[in-house]
């Protein structure tokens, strides 16, 4: 597996990565297997752009034990209304409480890195 190092901090993070937008259809149990299996092939990045909240519970369960070992990508702007459906935002307050929901629905208190979600034109920073 090839690395890029981030120069502060020194961490190594895989060039390949787990993607998410589409872990909403995978099983909870198939998740993990994908997670061993990344693992074990020296990946050891996740980006969790994800269509549904559903898949933050699946991606705690799969890293039981192991979270230091993955370098997680959350996504600034990317929020879930009540009815699950998602939402793009800039509103500060919902950001913040968005990103909040997905560290509590990973059990982590941390993500290694931030993007900001769904950027297409200037306006969007």
């Amino acid at each position: 597996m090839e690395y890029r190092i981030f120069p502060k901090s020194g961490d190594a993070i895989s060039t390949v990565s787990i993607g998410g937008s589409k872990l909403h259809k995978v099983a909870a149990e198939e998740l993990r297997i994908m997670v061993d299996h990344a693992l074990e092939q020296g990946i050891n990045s996740i980006d969790l752009a994800c269509e549904t909240p559903d898949v933050f519970p699946k991606m705690k369960r799969a890293l039981r034990g192991r979270r230091r070992e993955f370098m997680l990508g959350l996504h600034l702007g990317l929020t879930f209304q009540e009815d699950g459906q998602y939402k793009r935002t800039r509103v500060l307050e919902e950001v913040e409480r968005g990103f909040a929901a997905q560290l509590a629905a990973l059990g982590t208190e941390y993500a290694d890195i931030g993007y900001i979600h769904y950027v297409d034109e200037p306006d969007d920073y």
